[in-house]
């Protein structure tokens, strides 16, 4: 009897210890898998597919509001920068550049809310850390604030030549009339200063 219940036993020990090692080794895998492949974990999440079908499903609307983010921090960096620089030319042509990315900001958020989509919102975690960084720019130095808004508008410009395939027809169109050639002359504008620094 004692055989018995002293195998048994060791039978129940040997199977919770597999068990455990079994749940041990599963978890090991699963964060080795998160380590190598976050991106394949986050894909797995339910929450994360909903948002990322709805986004590929409005693919035009997706890029307005990229386009909006980008102008919106535009607008914010260069407000900040303008308010606290006072050397000629930089301050006007800074103002010239802030009104322009202002028109941008509102005619993508109208062109967005008359498709049927929603706007990002204006003061959104982007926005803030567009403000902090600003601050945190010019505490360095003008330059370097100046510097930040050149490379700023550049990265837009490239963005904007390279969406043209994912827009709708009336997208299209606002990029290419609107958005586009203003860009392009914030470019010039901030490319020219760049080279006065």
């Amino acid at each position: 009897m004692k055989t018995i219940i002293t195998d048994a036993a060791s039978a129940v020990s040997s199977a919770v210890t597999d068990g455990v090692r079994a749940g041990a080794s599963a978890v090991n895998d699963g964060v080795r898998t998160a380590v190598k492949d976050p991106m394949g974990v986050m894909a797995a999440n339910p929450l994360r597919s909903f948002v990322h079908m709805h986004a590929t499903a409005q693919p035009s609307l997706a890029c307005l509001n990229t386009f909006l983010r980008s102008e919106s921090a535009a607008v914010e960096i260069i407000r900040l920068v303008a308010d606290r620089i006072e050397v000629y030319p930089f301050q006007s042509q800074l103002r010239e550049m802030l009104i322009s990315h202002e028109r941008r900001v509102e005619a993508l958020r109208l062109h967005i809310g008359h498709a049927g989509g929603k706007p990002i919102p204006a003061n959104g975690w982007w926005i803030i850390g567009q403000r902090l960084l600003g601050r945190l720019t010019l505490l360095a130095s003008e330059k370097s604030a100046l510097r930040l808004i050149a490379g700023r508008e550049m990265l837009t410009l490239r963005t904007y030549q390279g969406q043209h395939t994912q827009l709708d027809e009336d997208a299209s169109r606002m990029l290419a009339y609107e958005l586009l050639p203003e860009q392009e002359k914030s470019a010039a504008i901030m490319a020219g200063l760049a080279k006065k620094l």
